[in-house]
């Protein structure tokens, strides 16, 4: 049995903000971009669709998700 990476088996893509504070204008919250992960949401027509979502830790500790194209350099 081949044994999965833990960065290819979470879907863990690289991103120019990763560890740097961000603002999501959506929600206009902000902290540190924690991750951006390619998740499988379902599929079409038998094939597998993905989206990237990007996990923020807020300065109380606490994380949100938002869309990774969406945010801003603090």
């Amino acid at each position: 049995m081949r044994r999965i990476p833990a960065d290819e088996a979470f879907g863990y893509v690289d991103h120019p903000l990763l560890h740097r504070r961000v603002r999501d204008p959506r929600s206009g919250r902000e902290g540190e971009l924690m991750a951006v992960v390619k998740e499988c949401v379902g599929t079409v027509a038998g094939a597998p669709r993905h989206t990237r979502t990007a996990y923020v830790r807020a300065a109380n500790g606490l994380e949100f998700t938002a869309a990774p194209d969406n945010l801003e350099r603090v």
